[in-house]
């Protein structure tokens, strides 16, 4: 049963890896004195709570927090859980500058 669950988290962790592998192509143009979360964090977050079902920047940003302390295992969150409004600015900086 123990080697059951290692392998399972062992896939999960190789499937996260995968997604920042995937998204690592896009560039942060946030202002470096700006910064006060990895654009790679983000886009982790907001991928895994959008798998999990959420459907707003308000329920990634509470999916974000219930996950807090299994997302700190593997990504930099020294300034927490961003707020609702954070993923929205992020995500539509993204779009926009996508769109061009």
């Amino acid at each position: 049963m123990k080697r059951k669950v290692a392998a399972q988290i062992e896939s999960k962790r190789r499937t996260i890896a995968d997604l920042i592998t995937y998204f690592s192509k896009i560039t942060d143009e946030q202002k470096p004195n700006g910064i006060r979360h990895k654009l790679m964090d983000i886009i982790v977050i907001a991928i895994c709570g959008a798998i999990c079902g959420a459907k707003d920047w308000g329920m990634i940003e509470h999916f974000g927090n219930i996950k807090r302390k299994w997302f700190e295992t593997f990504l930099e969150l020294s300034h927490g859980i961003l707020s609702h409004s954070t993923f929205g600015k992020v995500f539509t900086r993204l779009t926009h500058r996508n769109a061009r």
